[in-house]
């Protein structure tokens, strides 16, 4: 599922309350990191995955005082999380899936799902919508994009019109 605001919304109240918590129980914080990711790449034996939430603790090891080196301590992988629709829910078990097989050392993997109202289908060929679309010519670059934007804009505009977002009526955890 795209970044959009809705999708990131739950992993983020997640990563805040992990934080919150975290900083109140206990630990040797110098020996012990634990770190939230958001949007998070982790590899897998033969893919690449961006997973909504990852959790990763790192443990230095003790120190051995007579020896001049210290080992460098290494991430290890523990809770994952993605969000998504309800109609994606095969989608994110596979790609948790293929985590979970790849690192022996996840104790937590979750989903957030979206439950939408009314599922989005691809518009029938006899839509006005649609129709007006596919009769439109195209616009040349010059038309699309802006010669001048303001300073503050990263990109130029960008116009959309009759967009039905999914009416989202329940997120499950």
């Amino acid at each position: 599922m795209p970044p959009l605001t809705v999708h990131e919304q739950p992993a983020v109240h997640l990563a805040k309350a992990i934080n919150k918590f975290t900083e109140s129980i206990p630990y040797d914080k110098i020996m012990i990191n634990i770190t939230m990711h958001l949007n998070h790449h982790i590899q897998n034996k033969d893919s690449m995955n961006i997973l909504d939430l990852h959790l990763t603790v790192t443990a230095q090891p003790p120190e051995d005082m007579e020896s001049d080196e210290m080992p460098v301590a290494k991430p290890v992988s523990k809770w994952v999380g993605e969000c998504g629709l309800s109609l994606d829910m095969n989608c994110m078990v596979h790609k948790l899936s293929i985590t979970c097989d790849s690192h022996q050392d996840i104790d937590y993997a979750f989903i957030t799902s979206f439950k939408e109202q009314a599922q989005w289908q691809q518009p029938k060929e006899d839509n006005i919508n649609a129709q007006q679309l596919h009769s439109a010519s195209t616009l040349d670059y010059e038309e699309f994009i802006p010669s001048c934007i303001k300073k503050s804009l990263k990109f130029g505009l960008a116009e959309i019109k009759s967009h039905i977002w999914i009416d989202i009526s329940e997120v499950c955890y």
